[in-house]
C-alpha cells in the first residue's frame, strides 16, 4: 500500500503467471493502477484480492471467464473509476464480499444475479438511483450498503 505501483509486470518471454501455487491474499491498495493483467484474476488459490484506491476502470477484456480463480471470495474495488459493476465479477462461484464504494457506477446489471454467493455489497457512493429487486433476491446476501 502507499506505492506508486502502476503496472503488474508480466515475464518478458510470455510466460503464463498462472500459478498453482499457495498465494491467497493479493493487496495492491493504494497505488496508481490503471491495467490489471488476467493472470491476476487466474491465480488458482487466490481467496482476496484488494485493489482499492487505484486509478482503475475496467478489469481486463482478454479474460477467458471459464479460467477464472474459483477459490476467490473477497474483491475490494472501492475507490476506483468504475462506471459498470464488471461482467467478469459475476463469474466468480464463491464471491462473498464485494466492495465497489466510490466508483461512477450508475446501475447495477442483471448479471449479479450469478454471484449466488454474495454475502456482502458495498455500492455506496456510487452514481445509482435504486438497488434493483435481482440485486435483493440474492440467496445469501445479508447486507447492502448503499449509503451517500
Amino acid at each position: 500500500s502507499h506505492n506508486k505501483i502502476t503496472k503488474w509486470l508480466e515475464p518478458s518471454n510470455g510466460e503464463n503467471v498462472v500459478s498453482t501455487g499457495p498465494l491467497k491474499y493479493v493487496t495492491l491498495s493504494n497505488n496508481l493502477l490503471r491495467d490489471l493483467p488476467a493472470d491476476l484474476l487466474l491465480l488458482s488459490s487466490l481467496q482476496v484480492l484488494l485493489l482499492d484506491r487505484n486509478k482503475l476502470k475496467k478489469l481486463p477484456a482478454d479474460l477467458d471467464l471459464n479460467k477464472l480463480s474459483q477459490t476467490l471470495c473477497v474483491i475490494d474495488l472501492s475507490n476506483n473509476e468504475f462506471r459498470d459493476l464488471p461482467l467478469a465479477l459475476c463469474f466468480f462461484p464463491y464471491l462473498q464480499k464485494l466492495d465497489v464504494k466510490q466508483n461512477k457506477i450508475s446501475r447495477i446489471s442483471e448479471n449479479i444475479k450469478r454471484c449466488r454467493s454474495l454475502s456482502l455489497l458495498d455500492v455506496s457512493a456510487n452514481r445509482l438511483q435504486e438497488i434493483p429487486s435481482h440485486v435483493i433476491r440474492l440467496p445469501k446476501l445479508v447486507e447492502i450498503r448503499a449509503s451517500n
